[in-house]
């Protein structure tokens, strides 16, 4: 070989070494993600570089790297390792939205009470000088300057009068019909007769009392 081809292959050797240069000094640094086949046979895997060892007389350093898989450490050169694709972050859950409040219970309406029943109509008073109205009667008679006399007891019945005793011998009954209350808001039944004599007279008769 001639002289003048040595200097040309040394110069293009020297060109090309300055060339590839830049591109391996711009390297990775620690903490970088990786892929790195270091076992050079095409298998990369994914790594991370913990470390930076320089290698004496080559222009590219070592790089310790740490798998991701957990296996052991190891040196890796950097024409077989390239950068790894960035991590997807895992978009973070959704918040699920809280529960609907519950709804308040409805109110249950109270059992309505059963209507009053209707008050029965009172009973009409009888009328004076009516019939009188059912009942047993205690009957008195008032004899001029004599104390009040009870003469019987009255049972009247469908507006008919029956004597408990009987009448006195001789006695007639005329008539007995209702004079309205009397003083102390009691009914007073009037019953008149004649007597043995033909004396026209009558008895006064109100509620038994028991």
């Amino acid at each position: 070989m001639h002289r003048y081809d040595k200097v040309t292959t040394a110069a293009l050797v020297a060109v090309m070494c300055l060339i590839s240069m830049p591109a391996l000094a711009q390297g990775y640094k620690v903490g970088d993600a990786v892929m790195c086949d270091g076992s050079q046979i095409g298998k990369f895997e994914r790594a991370k570089v913990i470390a930076i060892q320089p290698r004496p007389g080559w222009p590219d350093p070592f790089y310790k790297v740490k798998p991701d898989s957990g296996g052991s450490e190891y040196l890796c050169l950097q024409k077989f390792m390239k950068p790894a694709a960035a991590a997807a972050v895992p978009a973070p859950a959704p918040v699920a939205a809280p529960p609907p409040a519950p709804k308040p219970p409805a109110a249950v309406a109270a059992p309505a009470s059963p209507p009053a029943p209707a008050p029965k109509p009172a009973a009409a008073p009888a009328a004076a000088g009516g019939a009188p109205p059912d009942g047993s009667y205690s009957c008195h008679k008032m004899s001029p300057g004599a104390p009040l006399m009870q003469v019987g007891h009255v049972d009247v019945r469908g507006g008919k009068p029956v004597f408990r005793e009987g009448l006195p011998d001789g006695w007639k009954l005329r008539q007995i019909r209702y004079q309205g209350p009397n003083e102390r808001g009691q009914p007073l039944i009037v019953v008149e007769y004649t007597s043995k004599a033909g004396f026209h007279d009558k008895l006064d008769c109100v509620p038994e009392v028991r």
